[in-house]
């Protein structure tokens, strides 16, 4: 890789770093834009994994960072997923 691209890339948490190959600070970054401007009204496991092109297990990784962040909160779940809507 070039310095270029490796000064581009944000990192992640150590402890996501090494469990996630899928899940990188792009991405990440990438997936908060557009939650910020989502027009949706609730967000899912299964939305991110279709339109980003990522496993479910690295979606709802996502979301929980999200929600960490304070940029969603849950509304519902179940034993499989969790719903989540964008705090705006």
């Amino acid at each position: 890789m070039s310095k270029k691209r490796e000064k581009a890339e944000k990192p992640l948490p150590p402890e996501l770093a090494l469990t996630s190959p899928d899940l990188t600070g792009e991405l990440l970054a990438k997936v908060e834009k557009e939650i910020a401007r989502a027009e949706e009204p609730y967000v899912t496991p299964s939305t991110i994994a279709q339109k980003y092109g990522v496993k479910v297990s690295t979606a709802k990784k996502i979301l929980r960072l999200l929600e960490e962040k304070g940029l969603v909160k849950p509304v519902s779940h179940t034993r499989r997923t969790r719903v989540y809507v964008v705090v705006k």
